[in-house]
């Protein structure tokens, strides 16, 4: 009975061992298992390789039947793309009838399996695509329901594995200008982070790829956008900015009105701005000069300090543009001046005469101090002529006669003095120029010295001129004359005359002034002038010393002179000296001897020369320009021929003796002569 038992329970061991046997070895498959590491969470789906199932023997894989399936979930935080995937066979096994069927935590596989296969079974499931979901961590497909296949164990086998991490935390600024509205050329910096590289573009275009996370571009245009992709190993971010406004810079263009730029020491010289800009700043270096909306700046008197490097900054919708430099370089201007030692400032409006604007020696322009040589600078002005002024040109007034020296650099100064030429009537009324020695008081009674109100005219405008920087301005102002007359007399000869002459004008008192010729001095030109009182009744009164309403004295000068009885001499032609009536050029000459024996030429403009046919003084005439010039003194006997002498025509030619007489006249007053007579025989 035991031996029996024993033998049972054997048999019994063996059955299970055959049917474990067959479930291990006979029914068995080998597995290929695809992996997915470092699915970025969030990222897009990825393709997993093939997953394989190979029956290790002929009819292996399962046992025959229809409607099997095989069942693969999806463990972790993945997810499969629905709909993607395919399933096939080696089509020489028992496997027929195979569909698959995919969402997003499972795969079904459905099959038939028979018997009449000729190989293994090998089903390959393909184009399976997965991503990570939520949180970083691994996964896997397991089978956890369907038709049991050898060798896979239901919520156990992997037939595929994955892994996941978390993407690149990106942050980016989208540039560094805040509220993204920029000009043209602006330098901008990009700046991301979170991530290993980093990768810019520019509306989508790729411009760039780093690992420090900036990106920095100055060609951003209007309506721009720039998007950085950050990328950690397997995983990116990819982050868009808004889009940029770019304004478009002004244009500008930096000009002057002066060709070259060189310039001189109070030159002015404006530079403009061409430009569309609506403000402007102008500067030399650094500089600041002007700004605002004027396109302009002006340098009315450069000095040497203005010379630099000029440019203009343009600026339009909050854009600037900086224009070219132009450099300007200011020359110093001559050191000039114009020395007046000597000389005289005031001449009558009858004065012919040409009058030195230099001596070489007191006056004149001079150049750093020092009078310049002839021809050295030139002199204008009205009236001048060369270094001469000539007051009957100028005319009555204030005249500004100006000095002017060109430098080697081109640089032109001058300095200018004021002429006065006055009105050459005698300023004073019942004075005469000349007197003779035994005169006495003059004017004779009931006549009186007064201002000669011809001369003193009602109102005058006068004239001064005012240096600012190198120019000189002419100021004006206009004076009415007191009322009653204000008067008195200044200058040398005021000493003689009487009564004594107050100090400032006063109204004239009773009995008038004369002046006493005795107490002036024979044979000397002494100056005398008449001074009256006005008032400044407009125009600039400040520039005379005085104000609006305040009185200005002005005064008009002469002279006058005691001069000796003449002792006349009169030289050239001799008494009954004899001439051939031919064109001849003899010089007359005459000369008064003054008390103390000095020799004096009488001027030809202080005498005349007279000619008769008779010693009768009523035949005396003028003697024709021709026959004796009036300027010269120059006598020629043969233009006697045909002239009228004592109203007798002289014979032409010539042909017999001709008797006539010639008389120097010398007309100190209009109430004196005195005469020299001289007969000549031809």
């Amino acid at each position: 009975m035991k031996k029996h038992n024993f033998f049972l329970r054997l048999v019994i061991i063996l059955a299970v061992f055959v049917f474990w046997a067959a479930q291990r070895w006979i029914f068995d498959v080998t597995l290929s298992t695809p992996s997915l590491p470092n699915l970025c969470v969030g990222g897009t789906y990825q393709t997993l390789g093939n997953i394989v199932i190979t029956e290790s023997n002929l009819d292996d894989f399962t046992q025959a039947g229809t409607g099997h399936f095989l069942r693969l979930q999806v463990a972790g935080n993945f997810q499969l793309e629905p709909g993607v995937g395919t399933v096939s066979v080696n089509g020489t096994g028992d496997l027929t009838n195979v569909s698959i069927t995919v969402s997003p935590t499972q795969i079904i596989v459905f099959y038939d399996a028979n018997n009449a296969g000729t190989a293994p079974d090998i089903l390959t499931i393909s184009g399976i695509r997965v991503r990570a979901i939520t949180s970083a961590g691994s996964g896997s497909l397991q089978m956890n329901a369907g038709t049991p296949i050898a060798g896979i164990t239901m919520g156990a086998t992997n037939l595929a594995t994955f892994s996941s991490i978390m993407p690149p935390a990106l942050t980016f600024d989208n540039g560094n200008d805040l509220d993204k509205i920029i000009c043209e050329g602006q330098s901008v910096t990009f700046t991301a982070t979170g991530a290993a590289s980093y990768t810019f573009y520019i509306n989508g275009t790729h411009v760039e790829t780093n690992t420090t996370g900036t990106y920095t571009t100055t060609t951003l245009a209007n309506n721009d956008v720039v998007s950085v992709t950050g990328t950690s190993g397997a995983c990116s971010t990819t982050l868009v900015g808004s889009a940029y406004t770019v304004r478009t810079n002004p244009y500008v263009s930096l000009i002057s009105n002066d060709s070259d730029n060189i310039i001189c020491e109070g030159q002015s010289i404006t530079f403009t701005a061409v430009s569309d800009g609506t403000s402007f700043a102008f500067y030399r270096g650094f500089t600041l000069l002007q700004s605002g909306p004027s396109n302009t700046y002006t340098i009315t008197s450069p000095a040497l300090a203005d010379a630099g490097l000029y440019s203009v900054v343009a600026l339009k919708n909050g854009c600037s543009t900086t224009s070219n430099v132009i450099n300007l370089t200011v020359n110093a201007l001559p050191n000039v001046g114009y020395q007046t030692t000597g000389m005289t400032l005031e001449y009558p409006n009858n004065e012919t005469n040409p009058q030195p604007l230099r001596d070489g020696v007191n006056f004149g322009g001079t150049l750093d101090g020092n009078l310049t040589p002839s021809g050295v600078g030139t002199y204008s002005g009205a009236g001048v002529l060369g270094t001469s002024f000539y007051p009957n040109v100028a005319g009555v007034g204030s005249h500004l006669i100006t000095y002017s020296y060109t430098a080697s650099n081109g640089c032109t100064s001058s300095a200018s003095i004021t002429i006065q030429v006055y009105n050459a009537s005698n300023p004073i009324t019942n004075l005469t120029n000349l007197y003779c020695e035994t005169d006495g008081v003059q004017p004779p009674a009931p006549l009186t010295l007064s201002p000669n109100l011809s001369v003193f005219t009602s109102t005058m405008t006068l004239v001064t001129y005012f240096q600012i920087g190198y120019f000189y301005i002419p100021v004006t102002a206009t004076f009415t004359r007191s009322t009653p007359l204000k008067y008195t007399f200044v200058g040398t000869a005021s000493t003689a005359i009487s009564p004594t002459p107050p100090p400032t004008p006063m109204v004239e008192p009773m009995g008038g002034y004369s002046i006493n010729t005795s107490l002036l001095p024979l044979n000397i030109s002494v100056g005398i002038g008449a001074r009256v009182e006005y008032i400044c009744t407009g125009g600039d009164c400040g520039a005379f010393g005085t104000t609006l309403g305040g009185v200005y004295n002005i005064t008009r000068s002469t002279s006058t002179r005691r001069k000796s009885n003449p002792n006349l001499a009169f030289t050239g032609i001799a008494p009954n000296q004899r001439f051939c009536a031919t064109p001849a050029s003899i010089s007359l000459a005459a000369t008064n001897t003054l008390p103390n024996s000095t020799v004096e030429n009488i001027p030809a403009n202080e005498g005349t020369y007279l000619i008769s046919r008779t010693l009768n003084p009523l035949d005396f005439g003028v003697a024709p320009s021709a026959v004796i010039n009036p300027t010269t003194k120059i006598f020629n006997p043969a233009a006697l021929q045909g002239a009228t002498i004592s109203g007798t025509p002289v014979p032409n030619p010539i042909n017999s003796s001709q008797t006539f007489y010639i008389k120097f006249n010398v007309n100190y007053k209009s109430n004196l002569l005195f005469s020299r007579d001289l007969n000549k025989k031809t």
